[in-house]
């Protein structure tokens, strides 16, 4: 499976269009309380079915969101490492973004690396904080861009610690992807799960739950919630299930992929596993 159909969720900008989602990533407000290190392991599994019925899980890669805050501010950081090909000999693909925040907002910095292919780019506000400057590097060598962004802004990873803290349950905003280096409106919408477990995938067809259809602003959100960003023609562009503050489960794009929350033993057992079996294959002849 390519990357392009794994990570489209990579930037979010806000709409021209001042709504209160808007305004509240114009004026960048502070994450709170202060987190020293938080670390969130994900396996991502594909779930599909046999010509008998039965039910098949399979691991298609490892996510970790860090978060890290020192005297300089917060530091955010993604890293993703992707399974391809067959079972018995599977490449990894790797992408890491980290995000900082400077005086105009964050600094967005995404890396992917895999077997015979390498790209980074860079998102940073201009001096005026009215537009991304945008540099990638690549086999094809280096590009520049800028993208006008003057109605409020806030980079994915940012984005997503506003949506886990409640400042954010619906408006707009526009997705940067750093892949096509596009701008993409987006809805956000909020399920409320009232007494269901968040890790159910079909939560809704409980009938336990309510939407939200105005901005909440709530500095510690304690109930189980499922928060979309929506196309405009109605597809799913991610989707983020938060039991309170954490973080417990995601999908990037409707389909059969999703993320599962699991310790940080499993992880590190699963990962090693994986990185053995592929490091292993990559020395036996072809």
């Amino acid at each position: 499976m390519r990357l392009s159909c794994w990570l489209p969720l990579i930037g979010f900008l806000a709409s021209g269009a001042q709504d209160d989602s808007a305004v509240l990533l114009e004026r960048c407000p502070k994450f709170a309380p202060r987190v020293d290190i938080r670390i969130e392991r994900f396996v991502l599994e594909s779930h599909t079915t046999d010509e008998y019925g039965r039910a098949r899980t399979t691991l298609e890669g490892f996510v970790e969101w860090r978060r890290r805050d020192d005297k300089d501010g917060p530091q955010l950081e993604l890293d993703a490492r992707f399974l391809h090909g067959p079972q018995a000999a599977r490449d990894v693909q790797r992408v890491l973004e980290v995000e900082c925040l400077t005086d105009h907002g964050p600094r967005c910095q995404w890396r992917e690396v895999g077997p015979g292919t390498g790209r980074s780019v860079q998102a940073e506000w201009t001096s005026d904080g009215g537009a991304l400057d945008i540099v990638e590097w690549s086999a094809a060598g280096k590009k520049r861009g800028t993208l006008v962004a003057s109605g409020g802004a806030s980079m994915p990873l940012y984005l997503a610690e506003l949506l886990r803290e409640g400042r954010i349950t619906a408006g707009r905003v526009t997705e940067f992807d750093p892949l096509a280096r596009t701008l993409e409106p987006l809805q956000v919408r909020t399920v409320w799960l009232v007494g269901a477990d968040p890790l159910v995938a079909e939560a809704a067809s409980t009938g336990a739950l309510r939407t939200t259809d105005a901005p909440l602003v709530t500095e510690t959100p304690k109930e189980e919630r499922t928060v979309e960003l929506l196309r405009p023609d109605g597809t799913l562009a991610a989707r983020y299930r938060f039991a309170g503050l954490s973080l417990v489960g995601f999908q990037w794009q409707e389909g059969r992929l999703s993320a599962r929350t699991v310790g940080a033993e499993e992880f590190e057992r699963l990962l090693t596993h994986e990185i053995q079996s592929y490091a292993a294959d990559a020395c036996r002849p072809h």
